[in-house]
């Protein structure tokens, strides 16, 4: 009798991960998600914006300009209404930022800012590690190298009044001990500035700026410390993949609930090919639910491993209740 009771006890106590996974799939199922995304093809006319909410799709009008290397993308209406805190992305499809040499082409060293290895970088970052003049490359390796350098600015336009820009949080997206503990720049005070510290150093080959110009809008953003930057540098898991841009100012009206209704406009700034890897790009506009942000892959695994467990588990009980705990119905 007792051992019986056990096995009742184990039986339910397999069904908590069951329950946990289902609600964890439920909701991550409850985010809402919209995606721009749009192939590499700069010399196309006519291209097709393509909207994703959930199961819905939603055409968005396209305009490219050829001379400014710049893709307007405009919402159509009918899309669900994001509310409470917004998080914008971008997406790479089939980029493999997982592949064991790419991730090991990096000096974490001289991402916390030691100055021997600003004038002389890993050898692991090779070939991106020196450029055709022997002059030292900062930050080195093919994983700042091809750093995503697209950026966009997001329109709303209101029924009534004139167009006002989207509010982005562009600080603040890293993790905080990537931000404070392994990225850190090289030793500066007054007198001697970023500049100077990097001085002796270039840009990496795919880059238009220098490390310590990437943002020209706030100079405590600029470095190693550049939240972009971080954030790039924290690869991947899978050749699909998104990173977050920004996160929506919900200190300025009119988007204190979240973006309100109206229509959008996407302006992306090309600079980032996908063509020699046959890849794609997308814009993804997300909310957050208890679970996080919307990720099927986790909670679907999850569930079926436990369910296959809780299978053996009530197969295995009806051996042991039909056979016994010494196998007294087992036939000599």
């Amino acid at each position: 009798m007792i051992d019986c009771l056990y096995l009742i006890q184990e039986i339910l106590l397999l069904q908590y991960p069951v329950i946990i996974h289902t609600l964890s799939l439920r909701g991550s199922s409850h985010t809402l998600q919209q995606g721009s995304k749009n192939e590499e093809s700069l010399s196309s006319d006519g291209k097709i914006c393509l909207g994703r909410f959930n199961s819905q799709s939603y055409r968005w009008t396209t305009q490219m300009d050829r001379a400014l290397s710049a893709l307007r993308c405009g919402r159509m209406s009918g899309m669900p209404r994001p509310t409470g805190d917004v998080f914008f992305y971008y997406g790479l499809r089939n980029f493999h930022q997982n592949l064991r040499r790419y991730m090991d082409s990096r000096d974490d060293a001289q991402m916390v800012g030691r100055k021997t290895n600003l004038k002389t970088p890993s050898s692991y970052c090779a070939p991106f590690d020196y450029d055709a003049h022997k002059v030292p490359i900062a930050p080195c390796g093919a994983v700042a190298n091809s750093m995503f350098n697209d950026s966009f600015i997001v329109m709303h336009y209101p029924k009534d009044g004139p167009a006002v820009q989207v509010p982005l949080f562009r600080k603040g997206i890293a993790w905080y001990t990537d931000k404070n503990v392994k990225f850190r720049n090289p030793p500066t005070n007054e007198t001697f500035t970023l500049h100077q510290a990097f001085e002796g150093t270039t840009l990496p080959f795919f880059w238009q700026h220098p490390v310590y110009e990437l943002d020209t809008k706030d100079h405590n953003n600029n470095g190693f410390i550049n939240d972009d930057l971080i954030v790039w540098m924290r690869e991947a898991a899978f050749p699909n993949f998104k990173k977050l841009y920004g996160v929506l100012n919900r200190a300025q009206e009119p988007f204190a609930d979240g973006l309100p209704y109206g229509n959008y406009t996407i302006s992306i700034s090309y600079n980032f090919p996908v063509e020699p890897f046959r890849g794609q790009k997308e814009v993804v506009i997300s909310t957050v639910t208890w679970f996080g942000g919307q990720n099927h892959f986790l909670p679907i695994a999850y569930l079926v491993t436990s369910g296959l467990i809780l299978v053996a588990a009530i197969g295995l009980t009806t051996v042991y209740v039909k056979v016994g705990k010494k196998g007294k119905n087992m036939e000599e």
